[in-house]
């Protein structure tokens, strides 16, 4: 996983893990099973992007809008909407130590 990520170094420059709880759709066709990811922002072009790894490996990527807080957030969050049909989509995602907050578009 770390060499994926150091290889794209200069093209994903932040990443963190964050622990899905739910079966999880990002974005309109992004779905992840619960579980650990390693998530990177490619923050290159005018359309940021997340990317989801799971065991070093790419699950995909979803658009999303950085959104600037006045401190750095302190805890890691996973923010869900409601339940629709077996999935919740994934609103938003604060990391710890981060001074962005990463917005989902809607599903």
């Amino acid at each position: 996983m770390l060499a994926s990520l150091l290889l794209c170094g200069a093209a994903f420059a932040k990443t963190h893990n964050v622990n899905v709880l739910y079966a999880a759709k990002v974005g309109s066709h992004l779905k992840l099973a619960p579980g650990n990811y390693r998530v990177a922002i490619n923050n290159r072009s005018q359309s940021p992007e997340a990317a989801f790894y799971k065991h070093g490996k790419l699950v995909g990527e979803a658009p999303v809008k950085l959104v600037s807080k006045s401190r750095k957030i302190g805890r890691t969050e996973v923010y869900y909407g409601s339940l629709s049909g077996a999935t919740r989509p994934i609103t938003q995602i604060e990391m710890s130590g981060w001074r962005n907050s990463l917005v989902f578009g809607k599903s």
